[in-house]
């Protein structure tokens, strides 16, 4: 009557089913995998800050970084100059200081930093002018935090 015939397609067609349904299962699991790699691989922020600086005054932005991470940064005034300090400072107690670069009546700087250690990297600007100067400050890179020094 053809009904072994039947039951051998049946069993062909239930068997290509699960194999597909495993390789779906697989294929799933490989692409979170990836995804997940890639996303902690990757710590990436992005930060613009604006301030003003008084007259005689000063103001201290650093970042947050692990040794060997990279950031790159840009900052603008827009009504005057400052002096500046790029440098870092490593954790209390680690005895750890660098200075980068350093800039006198200066409208803007850009470049990349790349930590030398674990700490603290960032500017230093003091105003020399007679008015209050306004900066602007964007960084993008693998750092922590970007805060204000007190």
């Amino acid at each position: 009557i053809g009904l072994k015939k039947m039951g051998e397609i049946k069993t062909g067609l239930t068997q290509d089913a699960l194999k597909e349904t495993q390789s779906m299962e697989n294929e799933s699991t490989v692409k979170i995998n990836i995804d997940e790699e890639i996303s902690g691989s990757i710590n990436e922020s992005q930060d613009v800050m604006e301030f003003t600086i008084s007259p005689g005054q000063a103001i201290e932005i650093k970042l947050e970084m692990k040794q060997g991470s990279v950031v790159q940064y840009k900052w603008t005034t827009n009504n005057g100059s400052l002096n500046y300090n790029l440098h870092g400072d490593g954790y209390k107690g680690s005895q750890n200081s660098i200075t980068y670069k350093k800039g006198r009546m200066s409208q803007s700087d850009k470049g990349e930093i790349k930590a030398e250690f674990d700490g603290y990297h960032g500017w230093f600007w003091r105003n020399r002018e007679s008015v209050s100067v306004t900066g602007k400050l964007e960084t993008t890179g693998d750092y922590i935090q970007i805060k204000q020094m007190l």
